[in-house]
């Protein structure tokens, strides 16, 4: 089983405003097309964490970030291209003094919400873990 480590990023503007992103049907490794998470990806192998947080908010946002607080770990087991993947997700709460993006094709639509809204979003299965952390401190 192939072993994957990501790496995400919850982006706050000044306002407290949370930026979160839906995954486009074109994202040929995705595992929930239409749900909303937030920015990140897979670190490159010998890539250090914060590196490998920059450049893929970069490459799926175009937003340069200061990295904050580690809000959690998860992981799942997704089934991706018919093979059952092992995902490793380390969140951190960032932000970023620029809020005009430049999606990638990984996504189809972004908002900035409310974090206590995080509710009204068909997200992610994990994150609604991290938001709920995210909210309470």
């Amino acid at each position: 089983m192939k072993l994957f480590i990501g790496v995400k990023a919850l982006i706050a503007r000044p306002d407290g405003a949370v930026l979160i992103v839906q995954e486009a049907n074109s994202y040929l490794e995705g595992t929930k097309t239409g749900s909303w998470d937030v920015v990140g990806g897979r670190i490159e192998n010998g890539e250090a964490l914060h590196n490998g947080l920059k450049r893929e908010v970069q490459e799926e946002s175009g937003l340069l970030i200061e990295i904050g607080r580690l809000l959690g770990v998860t992981e799942n087991f997704p089934i991706i291209k018919g093979e059952t993947v092992h995902i490793v997700r380390i969140y951190y709460a960032c932000t970023s003094n620029n809020d005009l993006l430049v999606l990638s094709q990984d996504h189809n639509a972004f908002m900035w919400i409310d974090p206590k809204d995080c509710n009204k979003f068909d997200l992610m299965p994990d994150l609604a873990e991290i938001f709920s952390f995210y909210n309470k401190n």
